[in-house]
């Protein structure tokens, strides 16, 4: 993503097809085939189309997209960390277990595990991993504006996939395992889909005055109390939200 960075963001004209592939083949996958590689694929064409009229839900599905593919490719790499971490990975805790089936220990250990120490914090909220996905993050409403309706077929199918289910909604959406790749990308993928473009993740985290003596090189004059703010509603009510218009 920082190598993305330096080569398309600064650029005064749009890039073309072409230098995506050579960035893609030279730096994540000469087969353009990869979980990453397409997620690339959908930040650039949610990049450049933003450039070209784009719709904002039109944009917004390709990055949920994006977001998708690079949450895959990185819970699959971290896998075998995960599973080495998890208590029913550890062969000790099931020596005592009265069968010699570990894998149910296993099961059970991380089913406790999942419960009380996977919880993902996200802007105010506090989610539990074991518990569905909450409805009603947006006023209300389950998703932004822009993805209330998955419209790109890629999108839906991809969402589908994650999710394990035809038609798309934040029930059995809960992990009762961790360990288990395809319970955390639906719980993650879920999230993503409910936090994108979200008021909590979408706002100025310093004030007009914080961000001038920041850019500036003033940032010894700021008040200790306040070098960092959480992003939550108030910060948002009081410095402005991103609101999908500019």
């Amino acid at each position: 993503y920082a190598r993305y960075g330096v080569e398309f963001c600064g650029n005064t004209t749009i890039p073309d097809d072409a230098k995506m592939a050579r960035f893609v083949k030279e730096y994540v996958s000469a087969d353009d085939q990869c979980d990453l590689a397409k997620g690339l694929w959908s930040l650039y064409q949610a990049h450049v189309g933003a450039a070209q009229s784009m719709s904002f839900s039109e944009r917004d599905q390709l990055l949920l997209i994006q977001g998708l593919y690079v949450g895959l490719e990185e819970q699959t790499r971290l896998q075998s960390f995960i599973n080495e971490s998890l208590p029913g990975y550890m062969v000790q805790w099931c020596r005592f277990w009265p069968t010699r089936n570990v894998t149910k220990c296993r099961e059970f250990l991380n089913k406790i595990a999942t419960e009380l120490i996977v919880h993902l914090f996200i802007g105010s909220h506090r989610l539990n991993t074991d518990e569905d996905v909450p409805s009603g993050m947006h006023n209300g409403s389950n998703f932004s504006l822009f993805l209330t309706k998955l419209a790109n077929p890629e999108a839906y199918a991809l969402m589908a996939a994650m999710l394990n289910q035809t038609t798309l909604q934040l029930k059995n959406t809960a992990a009762s395992d961790w360990n288990i790749l395809a319970q955390r990308m639906r719980f993650i993928s879920a999230v993503f889909w409910v936090f994108q473009d979200h008021e909590d993740l979408n706002c100025y985290l310093f004030s007009a005055e914080q961000d001038l003596l920041i850019r500036t090189d003033q940032s010894d004059k700021l008040d200790p109390q306040s070098w960092f703010q959480i992003c939550d509603r108030d910060c948002c009510a009081a410095n402005g939200r991103w609101d999908g218009l500019n």
